[in-house]
């Protein structure tokens, strides 16, 4: 037998009295009187709770990793105006390479010629 009778403290030793005493009480009740027999496989199934716990779960995983994500870009922004005690970062800009160069508007180009510049055309 699973649960009760005569063995039972001795299964539960090292527990505190009253404790060893309120489980032997109430395991025969949540054991339902099965004497340990599995019930038939096509009596057990999950159905719409375990769909619905299923669907909670992904979207409680879906929700702490949105949360994440909005904790670290925070935590990067608070590291890098130095919140932490770091010295705060200085923003480099990009250098956008050859060829990238905005043309320049007739004016400028014009004053360029005349100033001597010999970057100019």
């Amino acid at each position: 037998m699973l649960v009760g009778g005569a063995d039972a403290p001795a299964t539960l030793e090292g527990m505190h009295g009253l404790t060893a005493h309120v489980v032997t009480s109430l395991l025969p009740l949540v054991a339902g009187g099965q004497d340990g027999q599995a019930p038939p496989d096509d009596e057990v199934v999950a159905g719409w709770t375990g769909f619905a716990v299923f669907i909670s779960l992904v979207i409680a995983v879906g929700v702490l990793g949105w949360s994440l994500g909005r904790q670290l870009k925070r935590a990067e922004r608070a590291k890098a105006e130095g919140v932490y005690g770091d010295a705060p970062e200085e923003k480099v800009l990009p250098d956008d390479g050859p060829g990238t160069d905005v043309p320049e508007s007739p004016e400028v180009a014009e004053h360029s010629r005349r100033s001597g510049d010999p970057g100019a055309e």
